[in-house]
């Protein structure tokens, strides 16, 4: 990725809790181990910024040349280090991809990526990317803008942390998410408000509520469902009281996870 040196950027970074976003993940990942593969942190990452994009569409953006081009659609490209250097594969329509088809989709480009049998279309066209080093035990660094995007996220390592909770000190699981952005294409203030979007859906994986529909208590998810789709899962006593949405059918109001039909409140 490369960026040009008289480009002017501006860089947000915040300070994340994910011990709930881990523990969320844990959950997915048992509840379909049958299904085969795992969901990865970086997948949920995609999905959280895809949920974010949607409702902070300035940052889904490119500089044309001369004029800001807003996009529809929401692609996200993941930089993966290959021993040919640096590729970014790119999910398209993320936001209306489950969590579990993102993870699919990352580890098949992900794969094709190492090989070089990436075509041309499966890594161009991006929106926005990730770049995470987290694994690399990096805890924090500014990633380079791939042009024409507005915007990339640079993820650092989770690290416990001590950290002050309800006036006591306890120890969580901390990560730095930075944003460099392209101030020619986002100011500061919606660049701001679509980190902040970001740091609360990362933090509050599920958002637990009473259905209004079926009378029960239920979750609702921005990892499980797609933008804009059909709104609450609750457990499904066919399937042993399993809760989670991976696909929602539209027509008939149900959902499957890993094969499982779950009956879905409207």
């Amino acid at each position: 990725m490369t960026a040009s040196a008289d480009v002017p950027h501006f860089y947000l970074t915040s300070v994340v809790d994910t011990e709930r976003l881990l523990s969320f993940r844990a959950e997915v990942n048992a509840a379909s181990a049958d299904a085969g593969g795992k969901v990865s942190v970086t997948d949920l990452l995609v999905r959280a910024c895809a949920v974010a994009l949607h409702a902070h569409p300035q940052v889904n953006a490119s500089w044309g040349g001369d004029a800001i081009v807003r996009h529809r659609r929401i692609h996200i490209g993941v930089a993966v280090a290959t021993d040919g250097g640096l590729l970014v594969p790119v999910i398209r329509d993320a936001d209306r991809k489950t969590v579990r088809e993102i993870a699919a989709e990352a580890r098949s480009l992900a794969e094709r990526a190492h090989t070089g049998t990436l075509t041309p279309s499966e890594f161009t066209g991006g929106t926005f990317t990730i770049s995470n080093l987290g694994m690399y035990a990096v805890d924090h660094f500014t990633a380079i803008i791939n042009p024409p995007e507005a915007a990339i996220l640079a993820v650092g390592a989770a690290s416990p942390t001590p950290v002050v909770r309800d006036g006591e000190v306890v120890v969580r699981s901390i990560i730095k998410l930075t944003l460099p952005v392209d101030h020619r294409v986002v100011d500061g203030a919606p660049a701001a408000a679509f980190l902040r979007k970001l740091k609360d859906i990362v933090q509050k994986p599920l958002a637990d509520r009473e259905l209004n529909a079926g009378g029960g208590p239920g979750r609702r998810s921005a990892f499980l469902l797609p933008t804009g789709g059909a709104g609450w899962c609750r457990p499904c006593p066919s399937h042993g009281g399993v809760r989670g949405i991976l696909r929602v059918h539209r027509d008939c109001g149900r959902g499957c996870m890993a094969g499982r039909c779950i009956p879905m409140g409207r």
